[in-house]
């Protein structure tokens, strides 16, 4: 019995077991399985996850339990409810690409009714797609150029352009960043008449053209920061400076712009200073460097051999034009225990040279510019400068009984003085 009754326990184990394995999920099995032996997943069928269905081993002898019906079913209703979900997400997806492209062409369609064909103008803002309103673009404004076009050139002054070989200097209110340009001309008219002035220099004779030979022309031509040519506002005007080798040869020129109706003089009686000449102008294209062949008479005055002022005056000036031109310059420094007491034209003066004032200064210019005689001169005026001495005479009791004033040139170091109380 005992022996009955031990085999019957280990039966119903067996048979417990058996039931336990039977009625676990095949994805458990599956995994025990794979943890205890990996080598033996090869022979296990997981449960597929998509359709949440087993496989069913394929045997005839196999009947379906009524769990598995149950399972079968719920996993069918389940598939189907998945399947409408899908349905109905793909079509909510095409009505929402469908109302997409029907306001991306009504976009495209205001676009095109609003902005000109223009590449210029697709930087203008788009309309307001959610009111459908274009009119905004037509309030759109800014202070700002518009994309391509060029902003006024700044114009300051106190401004010096440079030529690119330095021959041309301009200084004034002229555009920030410009640039000048300066042409040299050879004209074959200007070549023919200074070599036939050339002639007649050679041999001594006197031109009749005033003008004399042209020096130099140049094509001046300014440009502003974007570029574009420049020309200074109406009433203003740059200063020039020209340097050409022709100017140090020569006393004094004349300047002429070539404008429409010929040659306009634009300044004369400019002495060249180191090969450079300077003007004003107001209008930039060719200007005309001329030599000047009016004879003048150059007035220097002079404090020993320290020059202080210069002018120029002509034959053709009158008296009027004099007292313009030849001003009072002043003695210049004068020392302490010193005095002026005139002008003169030897230099070497004494006490006994007569002097002038200013006023016949003026006059006796004007008489030397008569005589000419059609070449230039010059003439210089110096400052007489005394030292001067007071001499006070005294009798025996120290009581001053005379006084006298005694001059002495400046430059002299010694000088003899008579006493003169009788």
């Amino acid at each position: 019995m005992k022996q009955t009754s031990g085999i019957t326990r280990m039966l119903a184990f067996f048979i417990s077991v058996v039931m336990i394995v039977s009625l676990m999920p095949l994805d458990i099995i599956a995994e025990t399985i794979d943890t205890e032996d990996p080598g033996i997943i090869d022979f296990v069928t997981p449960r597929e996850e998509e359709t949440g269905s087993e496989e069913i081993p394929d045997s005839g002898d196999y009947t379906p339990s009524d769990e598995d019906v149950g399972a079968a079913e719920q996993s069918e209703g389940s598939d189907k409810a998945t399947d409408a979900a899908a349905e109905e997400v793909a079509e909510a997806t095409e009505s929402s690409d469908a109302v997409s492209s029907e306001e991306n062409t009504a976009s495209e369609s205001s676009d095109n009714s609003e902005v000109p064909a223009s590449s210029e103008n697709t930087d203008l803002p788009a309309a307001d797609d959610s009111t459908g309103d274009t009119s905004a673009n037509e309030d759109v404004s800014s202070d700002e150029p518009a994309e391509g076009a060029e902003a006024d050139a700044v114009v300051t002054d106190n401004i010096t352009l440079y030529s690119s070989y330095s021959n041309v200097t301009l200084k004034g209110e002229l555009p920030v960043d410009g640039s000048v340009t300066a042409e040299k001309h050879i004209d074959a008219a200007s070549v023919e008449k200074n070599f036939i002035k050339g002639l007649k220099n050679l041999f001594g004779i006197r031109s009749s053209d005033p003008a004399g030979a042209d020096l130099a022309s140049y094509d001046i031509t300014i440009y502003d920061g974007n570029n574009t040519l420049w020309q200074p506002e109406e009433g203003k005007k740059v200063e020039v400076t020209i340097y050409d080798e022709s100017f140090e040869s020569v006393p004094f020129v004349n300047v002429y712009h070539e404008g429409e109706n010929g040659r306009e003089l634009v300044a004369e009686d400019i002495r060249p200073e180191n090969g450079s000449v300077t003007f004003k102008a107001s209008h930039f294209s060719v200007y005309v460097v001329v030599e000047s062949t009016v004879p003048r008479l150059t007035v220097t005055f002079k404090n020993g051999d320290s020059e202080i002022e210069s002018m120029i005056i002509k034959e053709s000036d009158t008296a009027e034009e004099v007292d313009q031109i030849i001003w009072d310059p002043g003695a210049g420094t004068v020392p302490n225990g010193q005095v002026f007491k005139g002008w003169t034209t030897e230099q070497n003066y004494t006490v006994a040279t007569p002097l002038l004032t200013i006023a016949q200064v003026r006059a006796d210019a004007i008489e030397r510019a008569a005589d000419l005689n059609g070449s230039n001169s010059t003439v210089t005026y110096y400052a007489a400068i005394f030292k001067q001495f007071n001499m006070t005479y005294k009798d025996g009791s120290g009581i001053i009984v005379g006084s006298d004033v005694a001059i002495v040139p400046n430059r002299d170091t010694t000088a003899s003085y008579t006493v003169n109380q009788g």
